[in-house]
């Protein structure tokens, strides 16, 4: 049986910028001694960067209001800080995020073509992963992503670490479902995917 590993946003917001901790590196090991794929929906990369750029964003502010403090108290001169501009900052955290992941192996999979009337459907009748208030939009896009990539890549088995019980519903099971010979497993943290790989 052919497994791989897809990772979603929600898990990713607990890994170091430069994927660098002990979890995550016991996770690349572990795939590399089993020969499973590490794979991340280009959704999800998008919405980890947006996250690293705006906490990025939030630290220079705090920063910025540092020295405007300090420059209160400082009677000679002012203090004015290099200000760094948002353009520069986006390329940065996207440049540095897809070397790190290039680094790590881990494959940035595309989204493939998506019936906006199946999305509609499903939308207008709550089928999880859409919710009330027009929720679940990206995870519905996440999780077609991988099972249309598991599909054509002949994976039996998709490790999808999420924390978002979303995807834990029976709407989910029951799309999984129809992709014949296919198992999903959900698990909710990096530790939680390594404790189930060494047992």
């Amino acid at each position: 049986m052919k497994s791989s590993v897809y990772f979603d946003t929600s898990v990713l917001y607990g890994v170091p910028f430069d994927l660098n901790n002990a979890q995550f590196n016991l996770l690349k090991e572990l795939c590399k001694i089993l020969g499973m794929n590490v794979y991340l929906p280009e959704v999800v990369l998008s919405e980890w960067m947006d996250g690293k750029k705006k906490a990025i964003e939030n630290d220079i502010r705090k920063i910025e209001n540092c020295y405007k403090v300090l420059g209160k108290k400082v009677t000679v001169g002012s203090i004015v800080p290099e200000v760094i501009d948002e353009k520069t900052i986006q390329n940065q955290v996207e440049t540095t995020l897809k070397k790190r992941l290039e680094e790590c192996n881990i494959k940035v999979i595309k989204t493939p073509s998506i019936s906006f009337k199946f999305l509609l459907d499903r939308a207008l009748q709550k089928i999880r992963p859409f919710e009330d208030d027009d929720k679940g939009f990206r995870d519905t896009v996440i999780l077609l992503t991988l099972l249309e990539h598991a599909k054509e890549n002949s994976i039996d088995v998709l490790y999808f670490l999420t924390n978002d019980a979303v995807f834990g519903h029976k709407h989910v099971e029951e799309l999984v479902s129809t992709y014949k010979g296919m198992k999903i497993k959900i698990l909710a943290s990096l530790e939680e995917f390594n404790k189930s790989l060494l047992e």
